[in-house]
């Protein structure tokens, strides 16, 4: 099987389990070709003042199974550039082991830059969430490998080898423009639910079953 980290703003997308999906991205940057690459995170600044600074830090979410002996968190790291503009890079690590210890990680995707332009609030339920819209021009997955006897990379794809199989993931993300929602509760951040559009094509309700909770930017 070939998995695609397919770019899709709908929460739905970005957490399904096969083929494996991703939210939003944005330019392309070249491919990392080596295991000792760090990927940078964003720094560190000011929030400014509006709904954006709400959106700030490292949100993960809970260990989910992918396929047999691959499981994955999503990691968000969320910066505000405006007061209703937010700068978003998505990763997803890959583990072998389903309580997803750092020991058993293969490695983690990056998906380029992404924005999220706020373009209103709602109420879902008795919390303020946001209308947002999430353009993604294509671009390419790159990696940081922690098992490079077990991660390849192809011209194409990044190759894994689980058990006795070879898994490739296909490298080209594309292009997305999409209406979203998002909302922060408790330290915890949702998307919206796709199956619950409005008349405008923004989610009415949060997805519940995939939450990303605040966890510290290493």
């Amino acid at each position: 099987m070939t998995l695609r980290l397919l770019s899709c703003a709908c929460a739905a997308a970005l957490m399904a389990g096969l083929p494996p999906a991703w939210a939003d991205a944005a330019p392309a940057r070249p491919p990392t070709h080596t295991h000792s690459h760090k990927h940078p995170h964003p720094r560190a600044a000011k929030a400014p003042p509006g709904p954006a600074a709400s959106y700030t830090g490292r949100f993960t979410s809970q260990c989910d199974k992918m396929a047999e002996g691959l499981y994955t968190q999503d990691i968000v790291d969320l910066q505000p550039l405006a007061p209703q503009r937010i700068q978003a890079q998505y990763h997803k690590a890959l583990y072998t082991e389903a309580d997803c210890a750092l020991s058993a990680r293969l490695g983690t995707m990056h998906l380029p830059l992404t924005t999220w332009q706020i373009d209103g609030q709602v109420k879902v339920g008795k919390t303020t969430a946001h209308r947002v819209t999430v353009q993604m021009p294509a671009g390419l997955i790159t990696a940081t490998v922690d098992q490079s006897d077990k991660v390849k990379e192809t011209d194409k794809a990044w190759v894994l080898t689980i058990g006795t199989e070879q898994v490739p993931i296909e490298k080209a993300a594309d292009a997305m423009l999409e209406k979203d929602l998002r909302l922060i509760e408790n330290g915890v951040l949702y998307f919206g639910d796709p199956g619950s559009p409005d008349a405008q094509g923004y989610p009415q309700e949060a997805l519940r079953n995939h939450p990303m909770k605040r966890t510290p930017t290493p």
